[in-house]
C-alpha cells in the first residue's frame, strides 16, 4: 500500500476530508514539540480535534506496511508505539 485512498468514502475525518483525499506516507516527518507549538502562538497553525482510534489505525497500518515511508519515521513509529 503506497498510499491509503478515499478517507473521505470510508467516513475518516470530516472535518479535516473535504474531498477524496490520500495519506502519502512518503512525505511523513517528525516536527518537534516546540515549533508546533510555536507555529500554533503565531497563528501559523491550526489545531484540530484528535482523530479517533479507527483512523488511527488504518493509518498507522499504512504507515508502517507501505514502501514509500522512509525507514526512519518506520524505526521511530515501531519504537513509539512499541510493536
Amino acid at each position: 500500500i503506497p498510499y491509503i485512498p478515499d478517507l473521505k468514502r470510508r467516513g475518516f475525518a470530516e472535518f479535516l476530508v473535504k474531498h477524496e483525499s490520500v495519506v502519502a506516507f512518503e512525505h511523513a516527518m517528525t516536527f518537534e514539540v516546540s515549533k508546533l507549538e510555536n507555529g500554533l502562538q503565531k497563528g501559523l497553525l491550526k489545531k484540530y480535534p484528535d482523530i479517533d482510534d479507527a483512523l488511527f489505525e488504518v493509518i498507522k497500518h499504512g504507515l508502517l506496511n507501505s514502501p514509500r515511508t522512509p525507514q526512519r519515521i518506520k524505526t521511530y513509529c515501531l519504537e513509539c508505539f512499541r510493536i
